[in-house]
Order: structure tokens, then C-alpha cells, then sequence
């Protein structure tokens, strides 16, 4: 059984979130090739999924993954704390597992644009 890391994300309302992470297994980098990564966002861990995060696989041999929210996507989530975590499917096993987890946070911005 896996371990997943734990990492906390900061995210703002109104704004794109992007975050960039290297996905690790026992501290070594992992080869991502066949397999498909996603990952969601609750409100809290036994919940339902609130939103489903755009998971870009940019170099699949370094583990290199960017996560990534529109606007408007978090527009839809009220601040707070959030739980997310990132799961790794194998494309021939089937086999599946949660390499990254954590809190999700949401601030509000004060300067934004009023419709």
C-alpha cells in the first residue's frame, strides 16, 4: 500500500489556479507513462466531488504533473478549506492508487471585477 504525500494547495476565487507537481513513489520520481492521472476536490474527505480538477501529464518519465482550475471553476467553490487528493491509474493493470492528498484552501481576493 501507498503512502500519499501530503501537500496543502492555496488557491484564490476569482483567479486561475495552476499548480505544478512531481509525483513520487518511496521518494523516487515516477515514470507516468501508461498510466492516467486525475483529481477532485471535496468538501471533505468522504464527500462528494465538488469539482474535478484538469490534470496535464507535461513530462510523463519525470513525473511531472500540472494541476489546473479556471476562473470560473473556482469561482464555484466557497472559501474555506477543501480536501483533494491525486490518483494514479495504470492504463494495463487497472490498478490505481493516491499518490498526493491534502487540504485544498480557497481565500477570497479583495481587488477583483465587478460584473
Amino acid at each position: 500500500m501507498i503512502k500519499p504525500a501530503q501537500a496543502k494547495l492555496i488557491a484564490y476565487r476569482d483567479r486561475t489556479f495552476d499548480a505544478t507537481v512531481t509525483v513520487k513513489e518511496d521518494g523516487v520520481v515516477k515514470d507516468l507513462t501508461n498510466f492516467t492521472v486525475t483529481c477532485q476536490i471535496r468538501k471533505n474527505k468522504h464527500g462528494s466531488v465538488y469539482q474535478g480538477v484538469t490534470v496535464a501529464v507535461a513530462t510523463p518519465a519525470n513525473g511531472v504533473c500540472v494541476l489546473s482550475l479556471t476562473a470560473a471553476q473556482m469561482l464555484l467553490l466557497d472559501t474555506g478549506n477543501w480536501y483533494y487528493d491525486l490518483k494514479v491509474t495504470s492504463d494495463i493493470s487497472l490498478e490505481s492508487y493516491s499518490y498526493l492528498e491534502g487540504e485544498f484552501k480557497v481565500f477570497d481576493t479583495v481587488t477583483r471585477s465587478e460584473s
